[in-house]
């Protein structure tokens, strides 16, 4: 017999409650079973007279407790199968995944169907016989086959009231039978795309959850969504921190097995050469601005088997710079065998080619955006400024993280540029300095972690196994910057009084005065590493050395920027002096009011005029000597002149030679003459051939797409009898 809950609510029964509502809160909390949906107006469920308490069924006057529905029919162990429990469709045949999901369920199936005569044999409600089942199952004193007990080790009490919430097909399908990751938003690949796509993108998870609803017909909430970027986050590491941080995942994840040096076996074998721009503000001293903060550019060259390391400080990264750094490695180190540079412009310039192509060195180029090809080199830079340029009082910060907050220091102390700049006078010659002393004990002393030993020591191991190749500084000479172009052409200047003049300084030499190079036009050539010097050649073809001139501004600029610096230092400090003098005379009211009291209390009456005394002349021996003197020069202008013969008119001097300057200018016109069938002086001819040899003359041709062949050939048919000459 069934009853629904207005019917139990209409016996006016004491056991029960007396509304509806508390009935159906009492049959929910004591778990009324069996019960059933009632199919008649307002539905509800119906229960069982079984499913009712003792004392109710009691109550309801000694009727007859109907049986419960007939149980599944009971087999043993040896005659279950667990696909005789549920169906399996082809479907679900697939997988093995599938398979042990269907087993699972037909497990579950069974041990519910073992709890119901369970509770009946113990005549306990099933709210309180679940958790004694339980325990008798955990425990092993249920009967259950072999692959029920395999399937489901152990259970629960809420694993039991959730089974019996769910159908056995819900749970092979949606419970032990779903893939991987097939979750609510990972149902659907297309909307995994969209949100892979916008976490890309840097959109936030309330912003991809409102695309998401106008886009899809969700049924997940924006926590989920939350969680589920989360999850795939956790899963994608890699990918996450691509997304989100290129270079750093690189450092990160990327690999770093292997070395740059692991191939090399002597020293010079190749070099890695890089610029970036300095981390720190240094001071710049100029005529028009006086002291400013300044950031330099700072060149590095390493050897990659060794790590022995030069670094040069220059205003801008060019060829120039880069140039001046080969040449003080080379003088250092030796020759190299190759050179390794990214594509920047100043790394690829033709002022570069041409000047490392004599040193028969091969020029590796990285492929572009790819750091780790030199990787040594960039990890130098770290180093540095990690040891030393952080250190430096004008230390501006790797990142913008890191400069806020050395920024926000500074507002907080009260530190500002011009105080700094009054307090720290690091300048670009001191800088280099200390990158020089770093540099010695970098070599030195500073043991490399993946060499095991100094820099210097891995370079004497190799020395041993070969020898690097030396150098002279004359033959280096080539790798010197040009003087600029000026009146007679790039580098020429014209000796004068046994000096040269090279951007308004004045290069000597004793060598300069004699009479057969005093007058003449000479070829400069500096080292931008020690500009008070300059190699002076008889030509541009650098055959004939003369003599290293030296500017002696230049030369005494450390003594002077010394001397500079210590009386700033005093000026500084009589400075703070008047401050504190000055804040102290601030109020001096009262000061001048009491002056002026003490004056009238002790005025005295004093005539305006009194008796005027006659004035004498002040009469000493210089006085009258003096006097002497200016008389007898009044008595010879008084002496009539003789007279002046006229002067002969000036006579026109013989104009000079003209000076010729040979420049790329006078090469493309001496060609243009050959062009049209003229032939030219054989002296012109002579030095056509020996430009064409000079990297100038090669900057010539490649500007203007001419051949060298082709200028000979002209050369030899209209100026066969100029190579006798030679």
């Amino acid at each position: 017999m069934w009853y629904s809950i207005s019917e139990l609510l209409s016996l006016g029964l004491s056991e029960l409650p007396q509304t509806c509502q508390g009935i159906k809160r009492k049959a929910n909390r004591e778990g009324w079973e069996p019960k059933r949906k009632r199919n008649n107006r307002g539905g509800g469920w119906e229960y069982h007279l079984s499913a009712l308490p003792l004392k109710i069924r009691e109550s309801l006057g000694g009727e007859i407790v109907e049986a419960p529905p007939p149980a599944v029919p009971r087999t043993s162990s040896a005659d279950v199968d667990p696909e005789s429990i549920i169906g399996r469709s082809p479907e679900t045949m697939r997988t093995n995944v599938r398979n042990y999901a269907y087993s699972k369920a037909a497990a579950i199936a069974f041990i519910l169907e073992e709890l119901l005569p369970f509770c009946e044999e113990n005549s306990l409600l099933k709210c309180h016989c679940r958790m004694l089942f339980a325990s008798a199952y955990n425990k092993g004193l249920i009967s259950i086959p072999e692959w029920v007990r395999k399937a489901v080790p152990t259970v629960s009490d809420r694993n039991l009231q959730r089974w019996e919430k769910t159908s056995i097909e819900e749970l092979a399908i949606n419970k032990y039978g779903k893939r991987k990751g097939q979750d609510k938003v990972g149902r659907n690949p297309e909307v995994v795309e969209l949100i892979q796509t916008k976490v890309a993108a840097g959109w936030s998870t309330p912003h991809i959850y409102e695309l998401l609803k106008l886009d899809f017909e969700i049924n997940f909430s924006s926590r989920t969504l939350s969680r589920w970027i989360d999850n795939w986050k956790a899963k994608n590491p890699s990918l996450a921190a691509i997304i989100e941080h290129p270079e750093k995942a690189r450092s990160s994840y990327g690999s770093a097995i292997g070395s740059q040096s692991q191939n090399l076996t002597h020293p010079n074998q190749e070099w890695a050469l890089d610029s970036t721009l300095v981390d720190s503000k240094v001071v710049e001293f100029s005529l028009k601005e006086g002291a400013t903060w300044k950031r330099f550019y700072l060149i590095a060259g390493i050897d990659l088997y060794s790590c022995r390391c030069r670094f040069y400080v220059t205003p801008t990264s060019n060829a120039e710079a880069i140039i001046a750094l080969i040449r003080q490695m080379m003088l250092d180190f030796g020759v190299p065998e190759a050179i390794r540079t990214d594509n920047g412009k100043d790394y690829i310039s033709k002022r570069l080619q041409i000047a490392i192509a004599p040193l028969n060195c091969r020029h590796i180029k990285c492929l572009p955006r790819t750091p780790k090809q030199k990787a040594r080199v960039e990890r130098l830079f770290g180093v540095l400024c990690d040891d030393l340029i952080s250190r430096l009082p004008g230390f501006l910060g790797r990142n913008v993280e890191e400069r806020q907050a050395i920024r926000s220091k500074n507002r907080l102390i009260g530190n500002t540029d011009e105080k700094l700049l009054g307090q720290f006078t690091l300048d670009r010659h001191e800088f280099q300095q200390r990158l020089d002393e770093w540099c010695g004990w970098y070599e030195s002393q500073r043991i490399h972690s993946e060499l095991g030993m100094t820099p210097i020591a891995k370079w004497h191991e190799g020395v041993m196994a070969q020898a690097p190749t030396s150098v002279e500084e004359r033959q280096l000479d080539l790798l010197l910057a040009p003087a600029a172009k000026a009146q007679y052409g790039l580098g020429l200047r014209k000796v004068t009084q046994g000096k040269v003049i090279i951007s308004d300084y004045e290069y000597v030499s004793a060598l300069l005065m004699r009479s057969d190079i005093n007058g003449t036009l000479v070829h400069a050539r500096y080292d931008l590493c020690n500009i008070g010097r300059v190699v002076i050649y008889r030509d541009e073809s650098l055959a004939e050395f003369l003599c290293v001139a030296e500017c002696k501004a230049l030369m005494g600029q450390k003594e002077l920027i010394a001397e500079a610096k210590a009386g700033n230092k005093e000026f500084a400090k009589a400075e703070r002096e008047a401050k504190a003098l000055l804040q102290k005379a601030a109020d001096t009211s009262d000061d001048i009011a009491r002056i002026q009291d003490d004056r009238a209390a002790n005025s005295k009456v004093i005539p305006l005029f009194g008796k005027r005394q006659p004035t004498k002349s002040f009469e000493s021996q210089s006085l009258r000597e003096a006097q002497e003197a200016l008389s007898e020069l009044d008595a010879q202008q008084q002496i009539s002149l003789p007279a002046i013969a006229p002067v002969p008119p000036a006579q026109p001097e013989e104009s000079a030679a003209p000076i010729i300057i040979r420049d790329g200018e006078y090469f493309l016109a001496l060609w243009r003459q050959l062009e049209t069938g003229n032939s030219i002086p054989a002296e012109d001819a002579n030095w056509m051939r020996l430009y064409m040899g000079l990297w100038q003359g090669q900057l010539i041709l490649e500007e203007q797409n001419l051949s060298e062949v082709q200028i000979l050939h002209k050369l030899n048919q209209l100026n066969g009898s100029s190579r006798e000459a030679l």
